[in-house]
């Protein structure tokens, strides 16, 4: 039996030495792409709301690990991210083996994602191609059935969207070697794809960080669709209507909140459990915190970020809560909405829950008749303790 020898010291030191330094490298990369790719994401995420709040969908492909970027964007969606919701409308197209298999067999594996998303693909979805290189020949494919993807015109004919070059936004150029590009989300739109992602030149490791970033910041911002979401049984699916914000509103409150955990996780270093939940650049703080002293700076740094106009602060001085509360708490909020479902004196969708240790926190534009309605309901739910209104009022329509 061949002896095995100890590795010296000093390639145990050289290794631990490569890794920190892999580290620092991502760092730097982060921080360098984080201009360039700030609007591009925010630009793609934008329409991926409008998109699901229009009742569409978003298609997602890519090969090796582009595949499981997009498995894991569709997961997110489609279960949960953060905070329980309804289900996001998402499609994996990498996942279904006998179809990929069977078309790769029957014609060729450029058309694996091409086919599906002829079958799958209507007007107003959107389509998530990934692409280390910008030359994957199924996804590029891809994006071409997109622009000829046919749609139904009120007349019942077909009409197909005209073929034209999708648009790659160069995002900026890194200082890594190789070379990458990528084309991200792509929406089946009127006669026209608008490529929401972008290009990506000599900087592979970027291209990454891009699709990373897109999906972490997709799925928190996607959550602006929760609450617009009306889930119907078997026969009906998912009727999509959206509350009285204008959908710029709703992607700047998920901003001001995704800035706030941020701002707030920093200050607080693990002390404390705070909730940030936006409405109509009203925040409303709820969760505990060590001391009167952590209270105030936590809103003082939410009030601090643009656009923000008001802070309801309803944080507790306490020890952070359990894990089975904040579970109860989700599950109270989840029978708080279902009750909304059934009243008929107000739109389930116009209103926001949040339930912290058993107080339930309605936000939301609505007339008072609508608030005095949803809070009667809400005080009807078994498990809730108090009802707290931070809603916002509005005239109702003049009757014709």
């Amino acid at each position: 039996m061949k002896a095995v020898t100890a590795r010296p010291a000093e390639d145990s030191v050289d290794l631990l030495a490569r890794i920190r330094r892999q580290f620092d490298d991502s760092a730097q990369l982060k921080l360098k792409a984080h201009d360039a790719l700030a609007e591009p994401i925010a630009r793609a995420t934008e329409i991926m709301v409008k998109c699901l709040l229009a009742n569409g969908k978003i298609l997602a492909c890519g090969n090796g690990g582009s595949a499981a970027d997009a498995q894991h964007f569709s997961a997110e969606l489609l279960n949960r991210f953060e905070r329980e919701r309804p289900g996001l409308a998402a499609i994996a197209l990498t996942t279904d083996t006998s179809t990929l298999t069977a078309i790769a067999n029957d014609y060729e594996y450029e058309q694996v994602f091409s086919k599906q998303l002829s079958a799958l693909g209507q007007a107003g979805d959107v389509l998530l191609g990934i692409s280390t290189s910008g030359n994957s020949k199924n996804v590029a494919r891809a994006v071409s059935a997109a622009h000829d993807r046919p749609r139904r015109r009120r007349n019942r004919k077909a009409a197909r969207f005209g073929r034209r070059a999708y648009l790659r936004t160069p995002l900026a150029n890194c200082p890594h070697s190789g070379s990458a590009s990528s084309h991200a989300a792509l929406p089946l739109r009127r006669h026209r794809l608008h490529a929401l992602g972008g290009r990506m030149k000599n900087c592979p490791a970027a291209r990454r960080y891009a699709a990373a970033a897109l999906i972490l910041i997709s799925a928190m911002a996607l959550q602006a669709c929760v609450e617009a979401l009306l889930v119907g049984g078997v026969a009906t699916g998912v009727v999509v209507a959206a509350d009285r914000r204008q959908a710029e509103v709703m992607f700047t409150d998920q901003r001001i909140e995704m800035t706030a955990g941020n701002r707030v996780g920093e200050a607080l270093k693990s002390q404390g459990h705070v909730n940030v939940t936006s409405y109509n650049y009203t925040v409303l703080l709820t969760g505990e915190v060590p001391t009167a002293q952590a209270k105030a700076e936590v809103e003082k740094i939410v009030s601090e970020i643009p656009q923000v106009k008001t802070v309801v602060n309803e944080l507790q001085i306490a020890g952070a809560s359990s894990a089975g509360s904040r579970s109860n708490d989700a599950y109270i909020t989840s029978k708080v909405k279902g009750n909304f479902l059934g009243s008929g004196r107000f739109r389930p969708t116009d209103i926001k829950v949040v339930t912290e240790a058993g107080v339930v926190f309605l936000l939301g534009l609505v007339t008072r008749e609508e608030a005095d309605a949803a809070t009667e309901v809400a005080r009807g739910t078994g498990g809730v303790q108090k009802v707290v209104r931070v809603f916002e009022y509005v005239v109702p329509p003049a009757k014709k």
